[in-house]
């Protein structure tokens, strides 16, 4: 080995796993992880759905032109005292989707008794 070639890797070998036991110690989700690793129980999300564009940089990554549209879901996860404990965006294309909404009709819910 040269000096100062100690460190360098050549690109052409795979990168060893340096733990690999550790890949199957490793929760498969996030609420997972906050549960069994933070002690964290997640009582809901809210995400909001909000088709944009995407940009230079995302495109790139995506493999598509720019301008063409995303769908970024942006959500914040409550514990069980509603104290926001997870924060994440993600982008998937827009084509990547579709959509049925269900709507709950009056005649479904509990009756409440009349105020007087």
């Amino acid at each position: 080995m040269e000096a100062g070639s100690r460190h360098r890797r050549d690109r052409r070998t795979p990168r060893r796993r340096r733990h690999p036991e550790r890949r199957s110690a490793t929760p498969s989700s996030t609420y997972t992880f906050l549960s069994t690793l933070c002690g964290v129980e997640v009582k809901f999300g809210v995400a909001d759905l909000e088709p944009a564009p995407v940009g230079e940089e995302q495109a790139s990554v995506f493999g598509v032109d720019a301008g063409e549209l995303c769908l970024p879901i942006k959500q914040i996860d409550y514990d069980l005292d509603e104290r926001p404990v997870s924060h994440s965006v993600e982008y998937h294309l827009a084509s990547a989707f579709d959509f049925q909404l269900v709507r709950q009709g009056l005649a479904t819910l509990p009756r409440l008794a009349s105020v007087r």
